[in-house]
């Protein structure tokens, strides 16, 4: 399976978070240190869909894992942790 970027990797590096999910600093959406990745986003249809514009896919989508609702990072970009 092929995924399309709409960024090279090395820009992208720069700003998706470091670890296994697609925030910054806490978890909690309320706190102040909470940021999530820039390509991440909710959608509501019928439930709720996590969507990635980097990888452009979503829960929603063909051979979905989904997780990304609950920010569990997908790209495998600065998966180090």
């Amino acid at each position: 399976m092929t995924l399309e970027k709409h960024i090279n990797i090395e820009d992208a590096k720069k700003i998706i978070p470091h670890g296994p999910y697609c925030y910054f600093g806490s978890r909690n959406p309320a706190a102040e240190n909470y940021k999530p990745c820039p390509f991440w986003e909710l959608r509501e249809y019928d439930s709720r869909y996590g969507y990635c514009s980097y990888l452009d896919r979503g829960d929603d989508s063909e051979h979905a894992s989904l997780c990304l609702w609950d920010q569990v990072k997908e790209c495998g970009v600065n998966g180090d942790y």
